[in-house]
């Protein structure tokens, strides 16, 4: 909702469509990249600690 209510101020002070799709844009990448580099962070710290089955092939 706070969200909302930023894009209808810069609506109302005159801000065009595209610059508020381009911060939908850039906040989503921004997330989706800092989601993804968590994630790996936390892959490679904790792989080693789970066992390999027997019969699994390397990637």
């Amino acid at each position: 909702m706070q969200k909302l209510k930023q894009f209808a101020t810069l609506k109302l002070i005159g801000a065009p469509d595209r610059t508020i799709v381009a911060l939908i844009v850039q906040e989503a990448l921004i997330l989706g990249a800092s989601g993804w580099a968590i994630g790996l962070v936390l892959i490679l710290t904790v792989k080693d600690y789970f066992p390999r089955r027997e019969g699994a092939r390397a990637a």
